[in-house]
């Protein structure tokens, strides 16, 4: 497969929450990313992008709305989580990233999404060679140990909700992160997000709302992110390691010695 030949945007989610630290991100992958393909920012459309940031990162600003979580929310309430940070009360924005599964992506070959606030100081043409037909790239989330399993995502005391899950998904297997992944888009059928959302009310467990979610549905479909260079530069990471700086990575979620 000649990558270069195919057609790649990058995407990324933010709301007014989050925007500052989106702009971050979306100066990262035009500069030192070197990307100058189609960018497009997803928002819940409740606040307005400045035209002016617009036109000069040469944006495609799609809008989407809120996630229905209410029923979610209430399935929750009535079984809480007993240990988790709150995020799946508090966060629930995030159930939004759901929406880079829509049928609207199908017109490039490939999506390579990103979080708002991850840093970007490479060029971001070195994931193209870790790029999979049929496939979903992500890292690891068990790096570099590799003993943490999708069991630690999930609220496992509720044991009649886990029992269904256990019949379809190995819940001691390995999961990956989903604050940058790659995929072809190939697996987006006319009914994925619908099937996503759904799934959201079918296991009210998820302890990491989305990225579980996101497990769930596509781990047969997962390709672990191969991140070590040959060059001493590292693809990704959720920080740094092994007392490297920044200029040693090309993507990092955060970053403890980068400061601008």
């Amino acid at each position: 497969m000649d990558i270069y030949c195919k057609r790649i945007c990058m995407v990324t989610y933010t709301d007014v929450t989050y925007f500052e630290r989106a702009k971050n991100t979306i100066e990262d992958i035009r500069i030192r990313g070197q990307f100058f393909g189609d960018l497009i920012v997803m928002t819940d459309g409740l606040f307005k992008i400045d035209p002016r940031f617009i036109i000069r990162m040469n944006l495609i600003v799609k809008e989407y709305p809120d996630v229905d979580v209410s029923e979610l929310l209430e399935k929750i309430h009535q079984h809480p989580f007993r240990d988790s940070d709150g995020r799946e009360l508090h966060k629930t924005k995030q159930w939004n990233k759901l929406y880079v599964f829509d049928v609207f992506f199908k017109q490039w070959d490939f999506v390579f999404f990103v979080d708002a606030g991850l840093r970007i100081f490479n060029r971001v043409d070195y994931f193209y060679p870790k790029i999979h037909e049929n496939a979903i790239v992500a890292l690891d989330d068990g790096h570099p140990e590799f003993t943490k399993k999708f069991d630690s995502q999930i609220e496992l005391s509720n044991t009649k909700i886990v029992e269904k899950l256990k019949l379809i998904y190995d819940i001691h297997s390995s999961y990956f992160l989903n604050c940058l992944f790659i995929f072809d888009t190939q697996l987006i059928q006319e009914n994925t997000l619908w099937n996503l959302i759904e799934l959201i009310n079918e296991y009210p467990i998820c302890k990491t709302n989305e990225m579980a979610i996101m497990n769930i549905y596509f781990h047969k479909n997962w390709i672990p992110l191969e991140i070590y260079l040959g060059h001493d530069l590292i693809l990704f990471d959720w920080c740094e390691r092994d007392e490297r700086n920044w200029d040693k990575y090309v993507a990092l979620k955060y970053t403890l010695t980068y400061k601008n």
